[in-house]
């Protein structure tokens, strides 16, 4: 029965520090963005730009904080151009512009 105890015990270590799911995420981007700013299914595409989106917004807030300095990405023009090219709509208040 030790032997077992640390399998037994790997579902709960894997889902404490495994990484953060695309609902989860999708949540944290809601504070930032309206409903209407944001792709709502689980598609890849949806998981990559949601992403995205999150670095372009934490990147945003750490600006207004004060941050001047450079950015390792910019995530705001790669989660646009991403968003552009999954969808075919150029502007992102057009309809189905998050339709992913």
């Amino acid at each position: 029965m030790r032997k077992l105890l640390p399998l037994l015990l790997l579902p709960a270590l894997v889902s404490c520090g495994g990484e953060e799911k695309h609902a989860d995420r999708q949540a944290k981007l809601l504070k930032y963005r309206g409903a209407d700013e944001v792709c709502t299914t689980a598609s890849k595409a949806c998981v990559t730009w949601t992403k995205m989106a999150i670095g372009c917004e934490e990147n945003m807030q750490r600006r207004d904080e004060g941050y001047m300095g450079k950015f390792d990405r910019n995530w705001c023009s790669e989660m646009e151009t991403y968003r552009e090219a999954v969808t075919g709509v150029e502007l992102s208040s057009d309809t189905g512009a998050y339709s992913f």
